[in-house]
């Protein structure tokens, strides 16, 4: 999916659950607040 002009982190965020396909969906913001490293630790619970 592409947009011509920025369509703003909600509406984003909102057209990536609609694609995804898999049984779990993360959401992380681009400047690694936190740490990647965590999904599979969360995926455990």
């Amino acid at each position: 999916m592409s947009y011509r002009k920025n369509i703003g982190k909600g509406n984003a965020v909102k057209a990536g659950f609609k694609l995804a396909k898999g049984e779990f969906v993360v959401v992380m913001d681009s400047d690694l607040d936190v740490d990647p490293k965590h999904i599979q630790a969360i995926l455990k619970l």
